[in-house]
């Protein structure tokens, strides 16, 4: 064991340079090979640069989707207003998915543009990451693995999810750790903070984390090890926050239990019912993983192992639901994962065998990339609907309509007044129009579920109908009354909420499938 922590065994990362060395001066062709090799990073870059920011136009203006971008707005928002997680509305994501974009509207201004541009900004961070990682193997290569997860990010929409959020702190948890080089004690804990950061987003993205954490672990001294786990216990401070503040056993039941044993049938997608570039990608995730495993075990190769581990570790989250959204910004690592994985085959100063490797990991990634611009950023015209100075933008088919809802809304309320947001059957609670609780900052959230879980917000002896009769004011969507999902999204439970409205609620207006109800006084 040497000084800095680590044993003296070595990779092939640091052996290989030292082994391959020219006999013979280089020729005029080899140096021209070395400074095509030179050059090509900047060029990779540069092309990961225009794959990010073509679509970005589209991607920041697309429409809203109904409950997952409206949570991500309305959480950070009432957070700004003194609103605590889980104790004054449920959410599954961990504290910092609501902390950083709040910090960000309270800097800038609440706003669907701010919302992406935290998005965008997680997910560069990951690349960052990435970059950071690889070129310590190939700088070619890293070039390579940052055009693969430009690629794959820029598909999909910028929404600053809590899975975002932790794999972009889990990589730079990574970086931080070294596990191909020796690192100052300082980075130790480091390293430690920026995984208990990724746990902050999500409480299961510490999985990732930890299982790539494992080959540092096993090659550090007790005492990193020891200044690791303190800066994770540092890391974790905001959830430790947010269990005084709401209370252990509302965080656990809100964000453990629930999800996992009670919607999670209503949530999952079974992988035979998914379109086929959706089961291809997770089956890239895992055969790179275990392909990376063995590989990274019989090299005695860190980086390769920390990197096939977080792809591993990434499976359960996956397989929870594998649409589009879930799977695409994942796939960072994989491509990253394999680049690194063909990166001892390589020729040192060539870049044609990185350059063919890296051509079978975007062509495996050519069905995925084509789905998502079909889905994600062609076609989707807009309309913004207005409520003072906050807008968001929907598709032209319903703007009208929810426009006119919200102005009644402003009709027959005001500021100060309590205001539930349900789908028109409130027995079957799958999705809701929850951007309507961003939209209308001065009115109270009625309800502590603002997001319609299938199993909690519709169950027997769901909170949810007593909060509903303290409401002034009620908009219902009946589009959310069925789902096209292969699973329990849409079956019915409880009708106690409905019951509630039609004893409670007069109604104001209907437009289209939107309608609106005022307590009857």
């Amino acid at each position: 064991m040497s000084r800095n922590g680590y044993t003296r065994s070595t990779t092939v990362s640091t052996v290989a340079p030292v082994i391959v060395q020219a006999a013979d001066p280089p020729s005029a062709a080899a140096r021209a090979g070395d400074r095509r090799a030179v050059l090509a990073p900047p060029v990779l870059l540069g092309v990961a640069a225009l794959v990010v920011l073509a679509p970005a136009r589209d991607l920041f203006l697309r429409p809203v989707t109904a409950q997952d971008d409206g949570l991500l707005l309305a959480y950070p928002d009432l957070v700004l207003r003194g609103a605590v997680p889980n104790l004054d509305f449920a959410t599954v994501y961990g504290p910092l998915t609501s902390w950083v974009t709040a910090a960000a509207f309270w800097a800038i201004e609440p706003s669907v543009l701010v919302l992406r541009s935290v998005g965008l900004a997680l997910r560069l961070l990951a690349l960052v990451a990435v970059w950071l990682l690889v070129r310590r193997v190939s700088r070619t290569g890293a070039g390579l693995a940052v055009v693969g997860g430009a690629l794959v990010v820029s598909t999909t929409d910028l929404m600053p999810s809590a899975a975002i959020g932790a794999l972009a702190l889990g990589l730079l948890a990574l970086v931080a750790a070294g596990p191909d080089r020796p690192v100052a004690a300082w980075r130790c804990g480091a390293a430690g903070i920026a995984g208990g950061l990724a746990a902050g987003f999500r409480w299961d993205g510490a999985l990732p984390v930890v299982l790539s954490l494992l080959p540092v672990l096993l090659a550090w001294s007790g005492r990193r090890r020891l200044l690791l786990a303190a800066g994770f216990v540092v890391g974790l401070l905001p959830w430790a926050v947010e269990v005084v503040l709401a209370g252990p056993d509302a965080v656990w039941r809100n964000v453990v239990t629930e999800p996992l044993l009670v919607s999670s049938a209503g949530r999952r997608l079974p992988l035979t019912d998914v379109p086929v570039p959706l089961p291809a990608g997770l089956a890239l995730v895992v055969g790179v993983g275990l392909a990376a495993v063995v590989v990274g075990a019989r090299r005695r190769h860190r980086l390769l192992l920390a990197l096939a581990l977080i792809c591993l570790g990434q499976v359960p989250y996956l397989v929870s639901r594998l649409d589009l959204a879930h799977l695409a910004p994942m796939l960072v690592v994989p491509i990253a994962t394999a680049v690194v994985l063909a990166s001892p085959f390589a020729v040192p100063g060539r870049v044609a065998v990185g350059a063919l490797a890296g051509a079978v990991v975007l062509a495996a990634l050519g069905p995925l990339w084509a789905y998502g611009v079909k889905r994600s950023v062609l076609g989707r015209p807009v309309a913004s609907v207005v409520v003072g100075e906050r807008s968001v933008p929907l598709p032209p088919a319903i703007a009208p309509d929810v426009q006119a809802a919200v102005d009644a809304v402003v009709r027959v309320s005001r500021p100060g007044d309590r205001l539930a947001v349900l789908p028109g059957d409130p027995s079957r609670a799958f999705y809701n129009d929850t951007y309507l609780y961003f939209l209308l900052p001065g009115w109270r959230p009625a309800p502590f579920h603002l997001e319609m879980n299938p199993g909690v917000a519709n169950a027997a002896g769901s909170v949810l109908p007593g909060q509903v009769a303290t409401a002034d004011v009620v908009v219902t969507d009946d589009a959310w009354n069925r789902s096209d999902e292969p699973n329990t999204a849409d079956a019915p439970g409880s009708d106690a909420t409905a019951r509630v409205l039609a004893g409670r609620f007069v109604e104001v207006g209907r437009w289209g499938t939107v309608r609106v109800l005022q307590r009857d006084r």
